[in-house]
């Protein structure tokens, strides 16, 4: 391999770390803002229903407010897996729109 088709390669894999890079960033804005979201919903929630801050896991999910019970008592966590699940799945989406 010459150097010129090295860097042409190398050009073209930097072009497609960009292109994930944007993606996944995007993403993870956009599960940023889903987050807080949910934590602002999750807070007016539980003032309307205040019984639902005595529940444990499974009166929670049996009651329907498992994402309101989450985003509660656990904020931080879920605000991590939702960033990087929604800059995966965008990162996945470029990746299967642009394969060849």
């Amino acid at each position: 391999m010459t150097v010129k088709e090295k860097l042409k390669n190398a050009a073209s894999h930097g072009k497609t770390l960009i292109k994930y890079g944007l993606s996944g960033g995007a993403g993870g804005g956009i599960g940023l803002a889903i987050s807080e979201y949910s934590k602002y919903a999750a807070d007016i929630n539980f003032q309307v229903r205040p019984e639902v801050a005595n529940l444990d896991f499974w009166g929670a999910v049996a009651s329907g407010h498992i994402q309101d019970w989450l985003f509660k008592m656990s904020p931080g966590p879920m605000t991590a897996l939702t960033v990087v699940s929604c800059a995966l799945t965008s990162a996945g989406i470029v990746y299967y729109l642009t394969k060849e």
